[in-house]
């Protein structure tokens, strides 16, 4: 209901999940103000970083006959850019959004690969602040999705690196980033992401947007000489998978992108939704690159300002589930060790089927985003670009999906079981394990 009171407004500091926000111009809420629920039909593939992610994405690049619209964080990965520049040549149209101030800078390596494409017909942008006297729409364009062909959609946890997607002969191991995607041929799936990179790769109606060109010092080519990597993996991970997981159905799908829909009250959806139906008996499984111990700046507490995904797994637990949350340490500087601590707390407190643990299974980090329900006889798995900041939730782009579907249910949860005993958890006494 209308108050006339600052209840109404998004900027209201009393509202932890639709307040405490900043519009920024540009954003298209009235388009995407809405979850995406959708009736999801067509050929599913998923995948899992760093065992065989390079495997799906690079095949879907291959394969494509018409286009490629990438909507990416980085782009680093040289055989990645080699196929991409392959099918530029052969009048593809690649395009490709990418984030125009990532922390330390854009790498050499991406402003090799961006020249290979650009010089090969295809088209490389960034969503910039420091040109065309813009400001960007989002804190960080840090989505990581792609349509193909207006006919197969890919949504993935992992920046387009060689480290997230290794490449190397795996018949020895390999190194990488713990990571999950899936791919899709449903038309409802497409067309909304379709509609998402039209509204954000839009040049007429938004200045934020700038072309990659050879003689700009930020977005241009790399130094004289300049000698990309090919290197990829390493041994000492043996993978789970050695093929993703590839399947015909229907399923429902909800397609979740901050800063519009990916935090929602529960009734209305999205991941906070998709936790609450789990209660006693039920499992929640959490494997994230971070979540902050609470939101909000560094005076405040879990109390003052939590962080709501964090709040929303043990509110499931407190409600019989068993909940488990594995968090990077490959990375960490404290904060996730900080957010161990305290869910060891509570659980000292309360004696809830809650734990946390820290860990690097796959040699190079957790950089996955997945979340795993089991929940009244329904398997939803949640996976994408969002991390578990509040600006992931409220400033960024980003994007995940959810789907309700035994099968990539039962592909992902080992994986997160294998992760779990290998970082020093006990498994199985309360979740199926499948060798």
């Amino acid at each position: 209901p209308d108050t006339d009171t600052r209840a109404d407004w998004a900027q209201d500091p009393a509202d932890q999940i639709v307040g405490r926000r900043v519009q920024y111009p540009g954003w298209d809420l009235d388009a995407f103000a809405r979850p995406a629920v959708l009736n999801a039909d067509g050929q599913f593939t998923v995948a899992l970083g760093p065992d065989n992610l390079f495997d799906a994405v690079n095949g879907a690049f291959a394969g494509a006959q018409d286009s490629i619209h990438i909507e990416g964080y980085t782009f680093e990965h040289l055989a990645l850019g080699q196929t991409l520049a392959e099918r530029a040549a052969q009048g593809i149209d690649v395009t490709l959004l990418l984030e125009g101030g990532p922390p330390g800078g854009i790498s050499d390596q991406q402003r090799y690969i961006t020249r290979l494409i650009e010089d090969a017909g295809g088209q490389v942008w960034f969503m910039v602040s420091d040109r065309n006297s813009a400001d960007d729409r989002y804190a960080n364009q840090h989505a990581k999705f792609a349509v193909i062909d207006d006919q197969l959609a890919l949504i993935s946890s992992e920046n387009f690196s060689g480290d997230s997607m290794p490449d190397d002969d795996k018949s020895d191991g390999t190194l990488g980033r713990r990571g999950s995607a899936l791919l899709t041929t449903a038309p409802a799936v497409v067309a909304h992401l379709q509609a998402l990179y039209a509204a954000d790769f839009d040049p007429q109606h938004h200045l934020d947007l700038f072309r990659w060109s050879a003689a700009d010092p930020k977005y241009g080519a790399p130094p004289v000489g300049f000698v990309p990597s090919a290197e990829t993996g390493g041994t000492g991970y043996q993978p789970l998978y050695a093929q993703p997981l590839t399947f015909s159905g229907s399923l429902t799908a909800e397609v979740v992108h901050s800063p519009e829909t990916s935090l929602l009250p529960v009734d209305q959806g999205g991941l906070l939704g998709m936790v609450d139906r789990a209660g006693a008996g039920d499992t929640v499984l959490v494997e994230q690159l971070y979540e902050r111990v609470h939101w909000g700046g560094s005076n405040d507490t879990p109390q003052s300002a939590p962080n709501l995904r964090l709040q929303a797994y043990i509110d499931a637990a407190r409600r019989g589930a068993t909940v488990r949350i594995l968090l990077d340490a490959y990375f960490d500087t404290g904060d996730n060790a900080e957010t161990v601590a305290y869910i060891s707390q509570i659980v000292q407190n309360e004696g809830i089927n809650l734990r946390a643990l820290l860990g690097n299974p796959t040699g190079r980090g957790i950089h996955n985003k997945m979340i795993l329900v089991e929940a009244g006889g329904e398997k939803w798995t949640h996976l994408g670009s969002i991390n578990g900041s509040e600006a992931s939730s409220k400033a960024n782009r980003e994007l995940a999906i959810q789907v309700q579907s035994d099968a990539v249910y039962a592909y992902f949860a080992p994986a997160f079981w294998v992760d779990w005993t290998s970082s020093g958890g006990l498994c199985c006494s309360d979740a199926a394990f499948i060798e």
